[in-house]
């Protein structure tokens, strides 16, 4: 199968097309385009997550950095992918290569590349990278396979938490945080993003307990360490047993934030992105472009409209948001998969930041979760969210290409007329009770349904009626 770059990155199956040969021809692609847009005075960083094997494919991607007289910074423990897009900032890298492949199931890996800026790839980059895969895919390699210490003129190892802490003191006031008292369970997934938040509050008057923070390759009890509701029930339990106030979790790279209130339940991550919007535009007072991805709430038009804000709309994936937040200055840009990225950051999506946020935003208003759900509804009206994911087979794939094509015209989804409708990633349709929006995964084998509605009762109605509609 060719190698693709999807949303973020490109990731595979581990027993099948994710291999050292595969690994190395992507770091060998990186590493041309490097040389011929930076060249080889400035370090590129590797780091790597908690998967089974990554830090070897990682000293793969240096070793063959090595060969094209790139010298590298390979981070010396598993780093949340947030942490080495920062460090490739604060150390004037020319970019840095993750290998992680996020929320993914188990025995998946990933290829994730970010450029000097430190966000995701842009698509034109993603073209080039592509192309230079193509390129040397006809040329052989010459490198050592061996996955012992690296030792050599061109690598060298860094600390990825000390810059990262550093930059994050001057922009939260972790002080504050740890005076409230807010009492934290931390669920880190068995990833990259362990014992971040616990050091980072360390010594706080609240009470931190951290569950599943040890290393396990397998992911137990999770089919992918991803932060949605039916993957926190230990969190819950955690928040509720132990009488705290809330409940903070990381994906497998700690790119993505989830969270449960004081009482346990999940809140789903259009209302958290619309609370870390609120936070920037009242309590701190800021004003700036907001961007989302189409599947992400109305709810940001309304605070935009609110507090003068323009809102932006882009497909799905940081490598359109980011850019867009680059060009707008954004304060804040995210999307429906709880990724949230920040000004005066990186445009890259960052849970650990977002979720020491979000702890300001219930210091600030003195507030339990739940309690700054009400007070967003107040704001903006009620608004509820659901997703159906479905898996691919061929027959639905065709299915779905010919259901999104602009040429089709759909009137309406059962008893639900349609009243607009547009195609910025894969087809969105609005009634007078919300919206759905159907596009096929960049990162799994998936075809994804979305719907808002201020309605509860109407979400699953408009999730099965679109099913309905696409016949797979």
């Amino acid at each position: 199968m060719p190698i693709q770059f999807g949303t973020d990155g490109w990731r595979a199956k581990m027993d099948e097309d994710f291999n050292v040969d595969n690994v190395a021809l992507c770091a060998n692609a990186v590493a041309q385009f490097i040389l011929k847009h930076h060249g080889s005075d400035s370090p590129i960083l590797v780091g790597y997550d908690t998967r089974l094997n990554s830090l070897a494919f990682a000293q793969v991607v240096a070793k063959v950095f090595s060969q094209s007289n790139l010298s590298s910074l390979v981070s010396s423990e598993p780093v949340p992918t947030p942490a080495l897009a920062y460090n490739i900032l604060s150390k004037g890298a020319v970019g840095g290569v993750v290998i992680t492949a996020s929320h993914n199931p188990p025995d998946w890996n990933g290829f994730k590349y970010k450029p000097e800026y430190g966000g995701s790839a842009s698509p034109e980059i993603i073209a080039q990278i592509e192309a230079n895969i193509s390129e040397v895919q006809s040329k052989p390699l010459n490198w050592d396979q061996g996955t012992g210490k690296l030792d050599s003129n061109y690598i060298s190892y860094f600390d990825p938490k000390a810059d990262y802490y550093a930059h994050l003191e001057t922009i939260v006031d972790l002080n504050a945080i740890k005076r409230s008292g807010i009492n934290i369970a931390v669920d880190n997934m068995y990833g990259a993003g362990r014992n971040y938040l616990p050091s980072f509050l360390s010594e706080s008057v609240g009470n931190i307990i951290s569950i599943r923070s040890q290393i396990d390759p397998s992911f137990p009890g999770l089919i992918q360490p991803e932060p949605i509701s039916e993957n926190l029930v230990p969190l819950s339990e955690a928040v509720i047993e132990n009488g705290l106030d809330v409940g903070v979790a990381y994906d497998g790279d700690a790119d993505r934030l989830g969270i449960v209130d004081e009482n346990g339940d999940y809140i789903d991550s259009l209302k958290i992105f619309s609370l870390l919007a609120l936070y920037m535009l009242e309590i701190r007072n800021l004003r700036g472009a907001l961007i989302k991805s189409i599947t992400s709430s109305d709810m940001l038009f309304r605070l935009g409209k609110l507090y003068s804000s323009t809102v932006y709309e882009t497909p799905v994936g940081f490598k359109y948001i980011g850019p867009k937040m680059l060009e707008t200055n954004a304060l804040i840009g995210g999307e429906e998969s709880g990724g949230y990225g920040f000004q005066n950051h990186i445009p890259e999506r960052d849970g650990i930041l977002s979720s020491l946020y979000f702890l300001s935003l219930m210091n600030a208003k003195q507030m339990y979760p739940s309690q700054l759900v009400d007070y967003l509804e107040s704001i903006v009206g009620p608004h509820y969210y659901g997703r159906k994911d479905i898996k691919i087979h061929s027959n639905a794939v065709s299915k779905v290409k010919e259901w999104i094509n602009p040429q089709k015209p759909i009137a309406n989804i059962g008893s639900l007329q349609v009243i607009a409708s547009d195609f910025i990633d894969g087809r969105r349709l609005r009634f007078q009770s919300g919206w759905v929006t159907v596009r096929l995964s960049g990162t799994e084998p998936l075809i994804r349904i979305y719907a808002e509605s201020p309605d509860t009762d109407n979400i699953d109605s408009i999730l099965n009626k679109t099913v309905a509609s696409l016949n797979i």
